[in-house]
């Protein structure tokens, strides 16, 4: 028997069920994304496929040259206004004078 859940409110831990219908979503591999020397494969769900080809693409581009390198800015959570910048020097110099202003 499959772990099809009930059509009645199921308190099961902390989450509070009430199945009301399904829809099957289909699920692409994408990948292999080379990212920080290491090799990724995501797991994409989406009715649009030209997206998931699209997104291998990119990974392809990504990897061929020897992959692309991360660095984490800062850990946490905001509800700030997004801010597009056309250089990454510039968005460098704002990411600083907001720490500096706002911290």
């Amino acid at each position: 028997m499959g772990s099809i859940m009930p059509p009645f409110p199921v308190l099961d831990g902390r989450t509070y069920y009430v199945l009301i219908g399904f829809v099957a979503l289909l699920v692409g591999i994408e990948g292999p994304l080379v990212l920080d020397g290491r090799t990724y494969y995501m797991l994409m769900a989406t009715t649009e496929w030209c997206l998931v080809a699209s997104t291998n693409r990119g990974c392809k581009v990504i990897g061929e040259p020897g992959g692309a390198q991360s660095v984490v800015l800062r850990d946490g959570m905001t509800r700030a206004l997004a801010v597009r910048f056309v250089l990454c020097v510039q968005g460098h110099r704002g990411v600083t004078c907001h720490v500096l202003l706002f911290n």
